[in-house]
Parts: C-alpha cells; sequence; structure tokens
C-alpha cells in the first residue's frame, strides 16, 4: 500500500493539562443498565459489565448468540437514551474459541520461524484481529512477525505494535495533524472506537482562528454531542448584492446554519476528543512525515512517532497537505469582526454574501453574538492590493463608519485543486472563505 492510500486530507488542539469532570451519578446508570439486563431474559444468564465513561456505555462480557448481544445493547440503549453511545464489546463463545486458536497457531508459528524464534512476543486476538506486543531486536523481526501472522487462518487484521530496541518513536494507529472541527471530529470518533489516536495541533488552545464559523444544520446533526452553547447566532437565509447593490434574499422558515465562535468551538471539540482517549499535544509543530518500512513517521523539531494512517487536518496550507504534492492556486483575504450598531430592526439572521468585490472570489458578513465577522478575499494573482480589495467591499456595503478603527486580519491560503483526494472536507461543513 502506497504512503498517500493511508493519508487522509481534511480541511478546518489539544490544549495541555486538561482533564473532563466525570459525569455525576455515573455508578447509579450502571447499576440502572445492570437491573435491566438481569431482569431480561435473553441476558439474565450472562456476566455483562456495563462501564459509563464520558458519553459512551462499554458493554464487556460473554454471550452465546447474536441474538443475546444485541438485546443487551437495546436494553442499554433504553436506559441512556440518544445522548449518549454504546460500545458493544460482549464477544461470543464462538469468537473466543476462534481467538484462541488463532493465538495458539501463531505463537507456535513464531517460536519455529528462525527469524523470530529468539524474539519476545506477546499475541492477543480478539475478533479475529491479532496484536502484537513486545520488543524485537531488529526491523526485520518486526515484519517476519506480521507476515506469520496474516498467514493463520481467521486472521482478519494485524496490529503490529512491536518495539525496535534502539527506537524511540512510539507508535499509534492514526495520527490527526490539526484540531480544527474536521481534525478534532475524527480524532474523537476514532478514539472512542477503541483506535491508539496522536492528534497534534500548530498553535496553543484554545486560539483564535480566522474563519465565518457558519456551521449548517447538516453538518451540526453529525456532531454526536451537545453543542447547543456554542451557538451565537441563527441562520434563516442568504442575502447576495453585487458590489453592494440589487440584493437577492434566500429565506426559509427553519434554520440553515448556525454560527460559532471558532475558539470557543474547536476547544470544546478538541477537548472532546481527549476525553474519548486522545492523546493531545498542541503547541506542537509537524516539520516533516514520511514513509518507512511500510508506516508513517511523523516529526517535530523535538519528537517523533510512527502511524499506520495519516489525517492530515492542518487546513489548506498544510504541510500534510503540500507533503502529498496537492498544489493549488491561491487566495489572499482579509477579515475582520465589526461590533453590531444597536440598530433596533437590525436583522441577524440572514448571511451576506457580496459576488461583485473581489476577482474569482467573494465578501462576507456573517452574524455573530455581538458583531458581524466580515470579510472579503480573491484569487491572489487577481488582487494587487489586500488593503484596498478590504477598503472598496466595506464602501461597497456602506459601513466604513462602523469598520473605522477595528483590527484587521489578512490570510493567505492555497485553494482546493482537483487533485485533492476525496477525504478531504471544508472544515467539516462549517463555512469559511474561498481558499
Amino acid at each position: 500500500m502506497g504512503c498517500l492510500d493511508r493519508v487522509a486530507f481534511l480541511n478546518g488542539c489539544g490544549a495541555k493539562n486538561r482533564r473532563a469532570e466525570v459525569p455525576p451519578k455515573n455508578e447509579a446508570i450502571e447499576s440502572k443498565i445492570q437491573s435491566k439486563l438481569k431482569g431480561d431474559p435473553l441476558t439474565a444468564a450472562w456476566q455483562i459489565r456495563p462501564k459509563l465513561k464520558g458519553d459512551t456505555v462499554t458493554l464487556t462480557g460473554l454471550v452465546d448468540r447474536e441474538e443475546e448481544r444485541q438485546r443487551a445493547e437495546e436494553l442499554t440503549k433504553s436506559v441512556v437514551g440518544e445522548l449518549r453511545r454504546v460500545d458493544n464489546q460482549l464477544m461470543l463463545t464462538q469468537e473466543v474459541i476462534l481467538d484462541n486458536s488463532i493465538v495458539a497457531a501463531l505463537k507456535t508459528e513464531l517460536v519455529t520461524d528462525p527469524a523470530t524464534r529468539q524474539a519476545n512476543i506477546d499475541v492477543q486476538s480478539r475478533r479475529g484481529v491479532v496484536v502484537l506486543e513486545g520488543e524485537v531486536q531488529t526491523k526485520d523481526q518486526r515484519r517476519q512477525a506480521e507476515a506469520l501472522a496474516k498467514e493463520i487462518a481467521g486472521v482478519k487484521q494485524v496490529e503490529n505494535n512491536l518495539k525496535v530496541q534502539g527506537d524511540p518513536m512510539t507508535d499509534y494507529d492514526v495520527i490527526v495533524v490539526g484540531l480544527g472541527p474536521a481534525g478534532a471530529i475524527a480524532a474523537y470518533e476514532l478514539s472512542r472506537r477503541g483506535h491508539r489516536v496522536l492528534a497534534l495541533e500548530r498553535s496553543s488552545l484554545p486560539r483564535g482562528k480566522i474563519c465565518g464559523g457558519a456551521l449548517t444544520v447538516r453538518a451540526a446533526a453529525l456532531i454526536p454531542f451537545d453543542i447547543s452553547d456554542q451557538i451565537e447566532q441563527t441562520i434563516q437565509g442568504v442575502r447576495f448584492d453585487f458590489c453592494g447593490k440589487d440584493p437577492f434574499m434566500i429565506e426559509t422558515p427553519e434554520p440553515v446554519a448556525s454560527t460559532v465562535s471558532r475558539d470557543r468551538f474547536d476547544y470544546l471539540l478538541a477537548s472532546k476528543a481527549e476525553t474519548a482517549g486522545a492523546v493531545l499535544c498542541d503547541g506542537t509543530e509537524v516539520v516533516e512525515w514520511t514513509e518507512e518500512d511500510g508506516e508513517i513517521a511523523v516529526r517535530t523539531r523535538h519528537d517523533g512517532w510512527r502511524c499506520r494512517y495519516l489525517i492530515g487536518a492542518d487546513g489548506l496550507n498544510g504541510l500534510i497537505r503540500r507533503g502529498g504534492g496537492l498544489p493549488g492556486e491561491g487566495a489572499v483575504g482579509v477579515e475582520s469582526e465589526i461590533p453590531y450598531q444597536g440598530g433596533e430592526h437590525e436583522d441577524h439572521s440572514l448571511i451576506q454574501i457580496d459576488l461583485g468585490s473581489a476577482p474569482h472570489g467573494f465578501g462576507w458578513r456573517l452574524p455573530k453574538r455581538d458583531h458581524h465577522a466580515t470579510g472579503v478575499s480573491g484569487a491572489d494573482r487577481k488582487v494587487k492590493s489586500a488593503g484596498e480589495l478590504y477598503g472598496q467591499f466595506i464602501e461597497n456595503q456602506g459601513i466604513l463608519k462602523e469598520a473605522s478603527g477595528q483590527p484587521v486580519s489578512v490570510f493567505q491560503r492555497a485553494s482546493i485543486s482537483e487533485r485533492t483526494p476525496l477525504h478531504e472536507g471544508v472544515s467539516s461543513g462549517s463555512a469559511t472563505p474561498p481558499a
């Protein structure tokens, strides 16, 4: 498998020493689940252990039939409702028998093969997924142990966690670079499914972010936890104009999006990923990634790690994207936060889009809690001056007075090219300037 087959690109943090508080009454909820399980004829005979951590209830133990496993999950969901996820790790008797046979067969192969018989290798199997742990002397031993495991009947997948003596790198299943919404949700979902995830963010969290911060209803519905306290304005339409003239509005009775503050929103998502089990390092900039011996090595100035899969969520200018050979045409823009002027009839439910203020681009005004996120962006080969571009835009919008004295941020980004992988998204559905 080539390196880029295992690298996903997502466009859009882990804060140090953060620990989420344990939700109250966990033991009471676990006890209630136990009572449900003991009171049902399908599950009463089995030792099923529910454990609530964060927003996930994990079920462990042994049952005889798939019907019993599914019934245990249904009963658990009837207690915790839709706000919590059920991670059903119950094993079937036949699965345990198969796993035991896999372990026995592989151990025999390892002690008889000339390349691995002197190595200290621990073997585990769960539903046909073999995990190799321990320390070997050479990379050849590491590769051979994995090759032997793949040849055993019933093996579906091999997780090779063997350490090579003298190699300081730590292994992860997945490394996520960049903790905007896309990267944080990826780290959260992978972690809560039991994968070993390292999430790296260049900036220290929480951090400011140049972004309109509009989250579509469809994208918000995909987030598996409550974000209602992050919502600043509810959007029910869009107003289009051309250089501030000829407005055309599309409005709906139902919300189509919401706006959020990216510093608080991104921090919440990163914290959720950490609670789910991801190892988070903020203030950590990746300087290089390479393929080595069928794995991906990721390095900062002081540390290095290995992974099976790499997710590039470090934005359109990110190192992971550039390393993947995915150049694109650039865009330049300016954004500012312009406070509301207290107009009694001012409508904060519309996103405003100006289609004539930038060559190969547009201008925008997105309502937040107490200001409009106001900006404009166009193709950098067409924009002679970012300052002049912004000045013309706010003049067209008739907000010169309101914008006077407000700090501005200038950004420059590479745009999405035709060769961008299908794994790539734009901030997981959040609206952002053309980039």
